[in-house]
């Protein structure tokens, strides 16, 4: 009795094996190979991150487009309400913020146009805040009468009717004052300081609180200009600063006008005195500089004079004399041209001798051939020697 084996692995019933290989290769091969399946995969993996790609290019376009819409929206909002504030403000009278926030809209570009009534406005209730005075009045001008004369006959005096300068009048002060207000709220110090000049000849009492208020501010604002300038006036800075000192307390005022009239002088008379008197001009730029270390060309004026006045002493053959001029312009510019004239005057100092100056050498001072011949010892103490 033969039993049957399960553990041995049995063809199907009727399949045979085919003997030819050629036959076998042809029931394997049926379908596509591996290499075009691998390259449908690759083409459609790319396709696919481009596809989310560009996606994501056009998420982050749109996404940038309502991030600055939002914005603009939010900016405008913001406008809307610090507008709106200002608005209220001016209508309850409030000064507190007022100038804050028309300084901050006037920064914006550009400018929101609800500045073009909240700054006049805004003037306006700054200057009615202000003190005033009752006005005086009405300024009354009889002229002398006249003298009639008829021959034969007595003489008659006949009067003339009194003419009296009312508010109507060409003299009439108040439209002058109204428009220095309009001047200054447009920050034309200079013109609003001619139109309060004009009121205060007109009429001296005519809003007398008022109007040296605005003169004050007019004079101060106008003067802090020319200083801050780079190339302003400064002695018609000083001038201005001087009248407004007539109608004002300079200490009061935040703009440090006499810390700036102070410097000012002090540029001034430094100027007067270079290439003419050097320990003076010298001193004075120094003190400049001291005060303000960016004044305008000080510190180039100051090494200026150094050299100038060390050329001075070494053109006369005080050597010894000429070196600290050269050693302080040196230390404040490091010019080469400077380091060689004083190691030219330290060897000469140790030496006894006389260095050779160009004559010719722009800047260089000339002696003058009449003067009789410098004494070993300069009559003037050079600077860093005192």
């Amino acid at each position: 009795m033969v039993l049957n084996d399960d553990t041995q692995r049995k063809r199907p019933a009727g399949f045979e094996s085919p003997a030819d290989p050629s036959v076998r290769h042809m029931m394997t091969d049926d379908g596509p190979g591996c290499w075009l399946w691998g390259v449908v995969g690759l083409f459609s993996s790319l396709m696919a991150v481009a596809v989310v790609m560009l996606a994501a290019f056009a998420g982050w376009s749109d996404g940038s487009k309502i991030g600055q819409a939002t914005e603009a929206a939010t900016q405008a909002l913001g406008i809307q309400d610090q507008c709106a504030r200002v608005e209220q403000e001016l209508a309850a009278g409030d000064q507190s913020y007022i100038n804050v926030r028309i300084t901050s809209l006037q920064k914006l570009t550009p400018v929101p146009a609800c500045l073009a009534n909240a700054i006049p406005s805004a003037t306006v209730l700054y200057l009615t805040s202000l003190p005033t005075v009752t006005a005086t009045a009405t300024l009354t001008f009889t002229p002398a009468p006249t003298l009639e004369v008829t021959a034969g006959a007595t003489a008659q005096i006949a009067p003339q009717a009194t003419t009296a300068i009312t508010g109507g009048s060409q003299f009439n002060p108040g439209p002058l004052l109204d428009e220095a207000r309009l001047q200054i709220s447009a920050a034309q110090w200079k013109e609003a300081a001619d139109t309060l000049d004009a009121v205060m000849a007109i009429d001296p009492n005519y809003q007398t609180i008022e109007v040296k208020q605005l003169m004050f501010k007019a004079l101060s604002e106008y003067a802090i200009s020319i200083y801050r300038s780079t190339d302003g006036n400064l002695a018609e800075a000083i001038l201005f600063t001087t009248r407004a000192e007539r109608y004002g307390d300079l200490n009061q005022s935040p703009l440090g006008l006499n810390f700036e009239r102070s410097v000012a002088q002090l540029y001034l008379d430094a100027t007067a005195s270079k290439g003419m008197n050097y320990p003076d001009a010298i001193r004075l730029y120094t003190q400049v500089i001291g005060l303000s270390p960016l004044y305008r060309d000080a510190r180039a004026q100051l090494i200026d004079q150094y050299t100038k006045y060390g050329d001075l002493f070494a053109i006369s053959g005080q050597n010894c004399e000429a070196v600290p001029q050269y050693e302080a312009a040196l230390d404040l510019s490091g010019s080469d041209t400077v380091r060689v004239k004083r190691d030219n005057t330290v060897t000469a100092c140790s030496l006894g001798t006389t260095p050779t100056v160009d004559p010719n050498q722009p800047g260089a001072p000339t002696a003058d051939p009449n003067q009789p011949v410098a004494p070993t010892q300069p009559t003037v103490v050079p600077i860093g020697q005192q």
